[in-house]
């Protein structure tokens, strides 16, 4: 990261920021709208990669969940970027994740050690009030212990932006989950909010006789990634370099 962006960051981390749920979501669709044909073509290649993964004994759900869902991923970032730069689009450009496979990966395996450690705690409490006969009538875990559980739902909400981080801002795994932690942490309410209504947004896509993901899973890709460039000032970022590639030329 450039010292003028580490400086902007900075200056989000500490002065804080507006977060326009609504508007984001509705930039999503809107997004998602100028080129729905490529979008729900690449949300079906998509399903079909990763579930063709899943059938592959041990390696294959590895490789779903570390080197091609999360580059996959980006490529509704980076087209979803294009698009709202004003480019042109074609198909290839969703694959231009697999750029960055190595920093995502390794960013998904860090996240995913968090997770399992971060159930340690969850699974020890149930299983001790198993062995201790503390169920009561349907009662399948002891409510209390879904307290141990929130840890896990920060780190989830917070490292949520570390992808964009990287393939926009070119970091490396660490620096970019732990800039996406601390701005996230930032307004963390609203971006929780923001995941919830996202969540019910496929939750929609998926009732409609699971078609309505075609839609509904670019649109939500797209609408994170417009509250990402808006939130760190993304556009400006293009702007700069088009001022200094100007004045090199």
């Amino acid at each position: 990261m450039s010292t003028l962006n580490q400086q902007k960051m900075e200056r989000l981390i500490e002065q804080g920021y507006e977060f326009r749920l609504g508007d984001y979501i509705s930039e999503g669709f809107s997004i998602m709208q100028k080129q729905m044909g490529l979008f729900v073509g690449f949300t079906i290649v998509f399903f079909l990669i990763v579930m063709g993964a899943q059938i592959v004994p041990v390696v294959g759900p590895i490789a779903s969940s570390f080197f091609l869902s999360p580059p996959l991923v980006a490529g509704f970032y980076l087209v979803s970027h294009k698009i709202k730069l004003g480019e042109s689009v074609t198909f290839n450009d969703f694959f231009s994740g697999f750029t960055f496979v190595g920093p995502l990966a390794i960013a998904t395996l860090v996240l995913t050690i968090f997770y399992v450690v971060g159930m340690v705690p969850f699974i020890m409490a149930v299983g001790t009030s198993f062995f201790l006969g503390e169920f009561t009538g349907f009662e399948i875990f002891p409510f209390w212990s879904f307290f141990l559980l929130l840890p896990l739902v920060y780190l989830g909400i917070a490292y949520s932006w570390a992808s964009l981080f990287i393939v926009f801002y070119k970091m490396e795994f660490w620096p970019a989950m732990e800039m996406s932690r601390k701005i996230v942490t930032k307004n963390f309410w609203q971006i929780f909010l923001f995941a919830i209504a996202i969540g019910f947004v496929n939750l929609a896509g998926m009732l409609a006789l699971g078609v309505g993901l075609l839609f509904t899973v670019p649109a939500s890709l797209a609408a994170q990634y417009a509250a990402f460039a808006d939130v760190t000032r993304l556009m400006e970022e293009e702007e700069t370099d088009e001022i200094v590639d100007h004045l090199v030329d």
